[in-house]
């Protein structure tokens, strides 16, 4: 419909106009080829400022505050487009994107769809004073395993690795619930889900997030998060597959 839209007006409607303007189409061309210009390089400084911007759990309000109101949202929209969100015909960008720039609402979220598949759902959502996209994760099993360290661990749908290994070796727990836990620089135990939010471990990663225990089962770090200075030793990286990321 919209290609024979452009056809009539090419028909009926140029010919009309260039009886007023002569110079049209000359004119028309130079302005479309400023405008392309104007969008690569808009494209450019929005690539370049995006590697400012995130991190590997997405983008701090904070860091987005000293850009103008308009830059900001280009800017989230670059973020999308770069993970093949679907932009066109959500209605959501108009309505709540505003609400998570400004950091209203302690949960808000915008349900989007990916472009190449519209059935896949994705979530930009607002939790911390931090814009998180990500898409639904898989249900995670129960798992309890000893983990040497010295080779990546593939877990179901994330990755964990670890750069210095102790000599004994490691115990990763990956299981939903409040567990009492024991860390290594205390003697009194922590609710698990309390460290979670302490931390800024989000409700939906918070069953899937990997506990990583010495052999002694004292609790080292969530994720690639050190709870203590011997687990900063360990230089843990843990790479979840549902977060879209883009740098």
């Amino acid at each position: 419909q919209d290609e024979n839209t452009r056809a009539q007006i090419r028909r009926r409607l140029m010919p009309v106009l260039k009886t007023i303007w002569p110079n049209l189409t000359s004119g028309w061309k130079a302005s479309t080829n400023a405008l392309a210009q104007d969008a690569a390089s808009l494209a450019f400084y929005n690539r370049r400022e995006l590697s400012k911007l995130l991190d590997k759990r997405g983008m701090p309000l904070a860091a987005l505050a000293p850009y103008p109101a308009a830059i900001q949202t280009q800017l989230v929209l670059s973020w999308l487009r770069a993970n093949a969100v679907q932009l066109s015909g959500q209605p959501g960008l108009t309505t709540t994107l505003p609400l998570l720039l400004a950091g209203a609402g302690k949960n808000t979220e915008l349900a989007l769809t990916m472009a190449e598949d519209s059935q896949v759902r994705v979530w930009l959502r607002l939790y911390q004073q931090r814009l998180w996209l990500y898409h639904q994760p898989a249900a995670a099993a129960d798992l309890c395993i000893k983990w040497s360290g010295a080779l990546p661990l593939q877990l179901s749908d994330s990755t964990l690795s670890c750069t210095g290994p102790p000599p004994h070796g490691l115990q990763v727990v990956v299981k939903a619930g409040n567990a009492r836990v024991q860390l290594a620089n205390r003697r009194h135990h922590s609710q698990l889900i309390k460290l979670m939010q302490q931390h800024g471990i989000p409700s939906w990663e918070r069953s899937r997030t990997p506990q990583i225990y010495n052999q002694q089962g004292l609790l080292l770090a969530l994720g690639d998060t050190a709870l203590c200075p011997q687990a900063q030793e360990l230089g843990l990286e843990w790479q979840p597959s549902w977060r879209l990321l883009c740098s």
